[in-house]
């Protein structure tokens, strides 16, 4: 995942410059500064690199994940031909005890691996909205006859779990950075110049054209604006039916997402797409996601199918 456009001016910074939350680029990922501790900096990717299993076994064990070594070998190796130093990515110890609090699996060492569903809770207001599933390394339970769960974030952030060989999960690799190497940000005072320098441009650009209009041609021009403005229909985002989706959150963490409409004003939720839920028992929530954020839905009465969203 690159971070800038070629044509984006870039510059240096070291990483301890970076502020928490910031974004960064290094060995051709984008990542978010999450926190630093001396010269040990967290960092994630700010967005899936790829889709991937968690374990092509279904093991829901990080220490035997097919993912981890995935990440801990090609994926490295893919940083550092990037440009990427080995010796910039410190070895840290993940904490795999599961979410029911089993500590059977111990903790893991690596240079790359996943969130914790603790870390994920302590840096949420940090992570952008993602609008996929993608996994973390925390396991449901460890007990064997559910040793194929895992917590995954879902694409409203809300936390569920599911099979570790489902191969379409988002993967965010999280590491840990030396504090004293040099990353590349965006040139913000460069890129606010080049804004200016464009605006003035165009604003001379106009005037010259505008001077040089016949008067009667230029108040012509301006009724045919005027009267486009009033007549124009509203923008897709700004009408008050939306296309948008529904989720729902069943048991074994299983979310089903289709297509829906929504009545902004009202607040709405009809046309919703029909599905198979043979075989799902408990229905744990449900959600309409607007521009990519979710909000819980609600029906009037028990039995109702008219849904509303608060």
């Amino acid at each position: 995942m690159s971070v800038f456009t070629d044509n984006q001016k870039k510059r240096h910074r070291k990483l301890t410059e970076v502020k928490i939350g910031e974004y960064f680029s290094y060995g051709g990922i984008e990542w978010i500064k999450l926190d630093q501790n001396g010269d040990r900096t967290v960092v994630i990717s700010t967005g899936p690199i790829f889709e991937r299993s968690f374990d092509e076994k279904n093991c829901n064990d990080w220490r035997e994940s097919s993912l981890r070594r995935e990440l801990n070998g090609v994926f490295l190796n893919a940083l550092i031909a990037k440009g990427a130093d080995l010796a910039a990515f410190m070895g840290f110890e993940s904490d795999l005890t599961a979410d029911d609090g089993m500590t059977d699996y111990g903790t893991a060492r690596d240079k790359i691996a996943l969130i914790s569903c603790g870390l994920y809770r302590k840096y949420r207001t940090l992570l952008p909205k993602i609008k996929c599933c993608w996994w973390t390394l925390t396991p449901w339970t460890c007990y064997p006859e559910y040793s194929y769960s895992v917590r995954h974030v879902s694409s409203i952030g809300a936390m569920h779990w599911g099979n570790a060989s489902n191969g379409s999960r988002g993967v965010c690799p999280l590491c840990h950075l030396k504090s004293s190497i040099f990353v590349s940000v965006p040139d913000e005072d460069r890129m606010q110049m080049n804004r200016g320098e464009a605006i003035e441009k165009a604003r001379g650009a106009v005037l010259e054209v505008l001077n040089d209009c016949p008067e009667s041609l230029l108040r012509d021009a301006i009724e045919t604006v005027v009267k486009a403005l009033f007549e124009r229909k509203l923008p897709e985002e700004m009408a008050v039916i939306k296309n948008c989706k529904f989720s729902s959150v069943w048991d074994d963490g299983i979310e089903i997402i289709t297509n829906c409409r929504v009545n902004t004003d009202t607040k709405e939720v009809f046309d919703i797409d029909a599905v198979d839920t043979n075989g799902l028992e408990a229905l744990y929530g449900e959600y309409v996601i607007i521009d990519g954020k979710g909000f819980p839905v609600s029906r009037r009465s028990e039995g109702c199918t008219e849904y509303w969203y608060e």
